[in-house]
């Protein structure tokens, strides 16, 4: 197994995976709101939305092949929900 090192400034080599940094800010959460600008909380409580995320039209394709029909459909559930593991 290979393991990788950075030489310190004393010319030792220590393993990468041993080294801490300072704690981070991390995302407590994102939402894309009406008007197509981000709004991002932090972890700290602090928040930043963004300009407007969402470009112009373009212009319309061209016309793609036509596909198979597939099967039937499939249902859904509505009774499934989301939930944070963490």
């Amino acid at each position: 197994m290979s393991v990788l090192k950075i030489k310190d400034s004393q010319g030792n080599w220590i393993p990468l995976s041993t080294m801490r940094g300072r704690q981070g800010n991390g995302i407590a959460n994102c939402i894309l709101n009406n008007d197509y600008t981000l709004t991002i909380t932090f972890t700290d409580g602090n928040s930043y939305t963004t300009p407007i995320i969402r470009g112009e039209k373009g212009e319309k394709g061209d016309k793609g092949n036509t596909g198979n029909s597939g099967g039937p459909p499939i249902p859904v559930s509505t009774a499934a929900a989301m939930t944070d593991t963490n």
